[in-house]
This record gives structure tokens, C-alpha cells and sequence, in this order.
């Protein structure tokens, strides 16, 4: 995978199954200066990545729509697509928040503008 470092601006393909939250974030990503595009399931954001080579980031939420999980997307990705960046509420021991450290920076959530843009920049959070 492409490391972090991540460029000031670019398309995030944020994946998201909670309407608010979702609009919280994408406000955060539009403030930031990224264009945004959507997804609340596994089947949609794969749909989107592979319509869209322009994504530069993969912002995910563990718990999704559907049976699949954010781990399951970032699974089964090309090892030359954008990076991911995992959200969750999961506590740290919980067995999918594990698997996901193994495969990316996890921003707990709640989580803010600010922590939102370190995460981005450096792969992970001070």
C-alpha cells in the first residue's frame, strides 16, 4: 500500500453505514479541502473504487451495512490502491478493532477535525 503523507487535497471515499456521522465527516474532509464521495455498505464503496482511479484515501468505518466489515474491504483491495484509514467506537481489545490496527491507522471515534487531519498526515495520532 501507498504510505501516508497523505496530499493537502484529493477525492476520500469516505464508507459510513450512519447518516449524521457521515455528514459530520464529510463536512470535517470538505474543510480540509477534499472532494468526498460516499458509501454506507462493502458493495457500494467497491462499486465507487472501482469506477473512480482517482481516490486517494479510504476513510472506513469498521461496522458497516451489510455482512462485511471495513476489514473485509481492506482485505480484499489491490496492494497498489489508496491508503485506508479505519474509524470505529470498538473498543481497542475488540477482536475487529485488532484486525484493523494490523492493516492501518484506527481513529477512535469520537473524533475531531483536527485529530481527523493528524491521522491523515501521518498515518497515525500523537
Amino acid at each position: 500500500r501507498k504510505g501516508f503523507g497523505h496530499q493537502a487535497s484529493g477525492m476520500v471515499l469516505l464508507v459510513e453505514d450512519n447518516p449524521d456521522l457521515r455528514d459530520t465527516i464529510r463536512a470535517m474532509l470538505t474543510n480540509l479541502g477534499h472532494s468526498v464521495v460516499e458509501a454506507t455498505s462493502v458493495v457500494e464503496a467497491r462499486q465507487l473504487i472501482a469506477g473512480l482511479p482517482e481516490i486517494a484515501l479510504i476513510l472506513c468505518d469498521l461496522k458497516l451495512e451489510g455482512v462485511e466489515t471495513g476489514v473485509d474491504l481492506a482485505e480484499n483491495m489491490d496492494a497498489s490502491g489508496p491508503p485506508f484509514i479505519f474509524m470505529t467506537s470498538l473498543p481497542e481489545p475488540d477482536e475487529l478493532h485488532q484486525k484493523a490496527l494490523r492493516l492501518g491507522p484506527v481513529l477512535p471515534k469520537p473524533f475531531n477535525q483536527c485529530k481527523l487531519k493528524e491521522v491523515m498526515q501521518n498515518g497515525y495520532s500523537e
